[in-house]
Parts: C-alpha cells; sequence; structure tokens
C-alpha cells in the first residue's frame, strides 16, 4: 500500500461588516503549537499585501512536520470594510494506486517521487497522460473507455486540428515493449485513417521495437508518424506539467495573501501513522 501525504486548506470567515451596528465576528483558532506533531509553531515575519485592497498577513509554520496557519485581514482603501479570514492546513492521506485520489494531486506527488509511477493503477496512468496533452500540450483530448478500445486510449486534436492517437502502457522498468505492440499499433492508425500515433509508456523500447517503428515510417514515406515515449520523456512531461500547475496556483493564491508554502510534508514514519489514523497521536 503506497500512501502519501498532501497538505491541503481550509479558510474560516472571523469577521465581515462595516464597523459598527451589524459588524459579525467569529473568534479565531488559536495555536500555539502543531495540532499534528505538538511541535511549537514559528511565528513568520507579518507583512501587507497589496491590492485592490491591503491586506495583513500573519503566518505561523511547524518546521517539523511542514503544518500552518495565517489569519490575514483585508482592508479596502476607503477604510469602510474590513473582513478577517484565518486559513488552516490539512493533511491528507491517498492511496497512489487508487483510481480515486485526484489526478492533480498525484501528478504533484509523482513528480518529486518518480519511482512511484510503477504504483499507479494503468487507468489512472491514462489520466495523466489525457492531463498532460490537455493541459501541457494544448491538446484537445478524449479518454476512450476501459474496455474495447480498439487499442487506442486517447484521441486527440493538435493546435492545427490535426488527429492522432496515444497508447498508454503502465509497464514495469524491466518490461520493454516489443514489436508485437508496434505492429498492432502501426494497424490501429491504418484502421483509424490517421497518419501520426504515440505511445507513451513508463518503461522502455526494445531495440527490435524502434527499428520497426523506424521501418513503419520509412515504409510510409513518412507519411505515418510513430512517436515512441519512454520513462524519462513521461517524467519530463509529468515535471513540466507540474509546474505549469504550481504557477497558476500561485497566481491564485497571490490575488488572495500570497503566502506560498511547500504543497507536500514528509513526516517521520510514526507522525506519518499518527495523522493517517493508524494510532493514536499523543498530545503530550
Amino acid at each position: 500500500m503506497h500512501r502519501f501525504l498532501y497538505r491541503s486548506c481550509c479558510t474560516n470567515e472571523l469577521s465581515k461588516g462595516h464597523y459598527g451596528p451589524g459588524f459579525e465576528s467569529v473568534p479565531s483558532q488559536s495555536f500555539s503549537s502543531c495540532p499534528y506533531c505538538s511541535s511549537p509553531l514559528i511565528n513568520l515575519d507579518p507583512y501587507v499585501k497589496n491590492g485592490a485592497d491591503k491586506a495583513f498577513v500573519e503566518p505561523r509554520f511547524c518546521n517539523v512536520c511542514g503544518w500552518w496557519t495565517f489569519t490575514a485581514t483585508l482592508v479596502d482603501q476607503s477604510h469602510l470594510y474590513e473582513r478577517s479570514t484565518q486559513t488552516i492546513a490539512e493533511l491528507l492521506s491517498y492511496d497512489i494506486s487508487d483510481l480515486a485520489t485526484p489526478t492533480h494531486i498525484l501528478i504533484e506527488y509523482l513528480a518529486s517521487h518518480p519511482p512511484d509511477i510503477y504504483a499507479i493503477a494503468p487507468r489512472k496512468m491514462e489520466q495523466i497522460v489525457e492531463a498532460i496533452y490537455r493541459d501541457h500540450l494544448n491538446c484537445k483530448v478524449e479518454l476512450t473507455a476501459t474496455t474495447r478500445d480498439g487499442g487506442k486510449d486517447l484521441i486527440c486534436l493538435d493546435s492545427d486540428a490535426q488527429k492522432f492517437v496515444v497508447e498508454v502502457k503502465r509497464y514495469g522498468r524491466t518490461n520493454r515493449i516489443g514489436i508485437g505492440i508496434i505492429q498492432r499499433f502501426a494497424g490501429v492508425l491504418l484502421s483509424e485513417g490517421v497518419s501520426k500515433g504515440v505511445i507513451v509508456t513508463t518503461s522502455d523500447f526494445t531495440r527490435e521495437a524502434r527499428r520497426c517503428a523506424e521501418r513503419i515510417v520509412s515504409n510510409s514515406d513518412e507519411t505515418l508518424r510513430l512517436e515512441l515515449k519512454a520513462e524519462q520523456d513521461f517524467l519530463a512531461w509529468l515535471r513540466a506539467l507540474n509546474l505549469e500547475y504550481s504557477r497558476q496556483r500561485g497566481t491564485e493564491s497571490s490575488s488572495f495573501v500570497g503566502l506560498q508554502l511547500p504543497p507536500f510534508c514528509e513526516l517521520p514514519g510514526s507522525l506519518r501513522s499518527a495523522v493517517m489514523g493508524e494510532e493514536p497521536l499523543s498530545n503530550n
């Protein structure tokens, strides 16, 4: 069972409304120590975020397990309105092999833990490649059914509206793709009437398979294109997509309070077990 911890967050409204009658206030939660590992919290330097509304941000951080919280007070430029919020991190446990694990979270995890790509489910691998072609390579993508897919997992349209198909193979590192898969995939391209196909795998291709792909392209007078993407190609795509996702998250966060902290935390084994509910967490 491969599990990992992901740091999410929730935001609570503390106060809102105009000063004077009708002003509502909810007390913030006070943390002197980390609720996950009981370590003392570090008070980071408060700062002011300027924008349409000015925000005064007070962050606190646990340098043992990575948990954090901050309060942000937003005041409009006319000083007639104030809104305070408290954002609290939550540690969530995910199973790598579970199809229910959100794809974008799994991408973020695998980008920094590449050996774990062999633990994901084949269908989840297809969903990750779907995200790569859609969000990184700017293609329109259709993920085919899990059964009777006709030898293709993705049907894509590139930026020039050219159709191509993708076959995804989540194989073990030593289980290299052989000549038979290349020949069958070339038949899929002919039956689909498309001139380009891509095979993406977590392993590699045998020398004979690569030579077979070259012969197929050469014998078609290069009207067919066969692209073979092995483990390192897939991991490079994965890192690039995660970087784009990180930039998007950074833009979204900075529009509010601008607090950027690492999304993952690596806990010691005992703390990891406690957070996942396998044993009680001591408050001592």
